[in-house]
């Protein structure tokens, strides 16, 4: 999940409007922040899923509830721009389509490696059928949610088109 939170703090960063950036100094180096610390920060912390790491922190009840901190925060925060619920514009119309998309797709990643590996990957669960139907179950989850909302978002923009009526949420059915 962290990995898909870099990913939108990059996507953020490289297609917020460029006029602040342009106009003070202040806002071209959040920028390069956001690129250069930040998003590189978010990947490195998005390899929970690495099973050594993944071992650790069943291990350590801090660091697995450190886990499920940034699990908590980056799904937050990849809601927030998916939802806009400040509407901000981020992405408008089909953006928003092609970034869950993108999202599902990179979901899939490990989704697919859980289900088509020969060998249980998490030595503390061991169950090649238990690592299978957790594959399965992360796969139905983002189906469902990044699916859906890409889904609704397309069947809004080919029903209404990509400019939704004033005042109106850009979800709003």
């Amino acid at each position: 999940m962290l990995a898909t939170l870099a990913a939108s703090t990059w996507i953020g960063a490289l297609t917020a409007p460029d006029e602040p950036a342009d106009e003070r100094l202040s806002a071209h180096m959040l920028q390069h922040i956001l690129i250069g610390d930040v998003v590189p920060l978010l990947l490195a912390l998005g390899v929970w899923h690495v099973p050594a790491l993944y071992d650790r922190a069943l291990e350590s009840e801090r660091l697995h509830a450190f886990e499920h901190g940034t699990f908590l925060v980056s799904g937050l925060l990849v809601w927030a721009v998916l939802l806009d619920p400040a509407r901000r514009g981020l992405l408008p119309g089909w953006r928003r389509v092609g970034y869950a998309l993108a999202l599902l797709a990179a979901s899939r990643i490990l989704g697919n490696v859980l289900v088509l590996s020969y060998r249980p990957l998490y030595p503390a669960y061991g169950s090649l059928r238990d690592q299978d139907l957790a594959g399965l179950v992360m796969m139905v989850e983002q189906v469902l949610t990044l699916g859906g909302l890409a889904l609704l978002t397309a069947r809004r923009r080919l029903q209404h088109g990509d400019t939704p009526a004033s005042g109106r949420h850009p979800l709003a059915v």
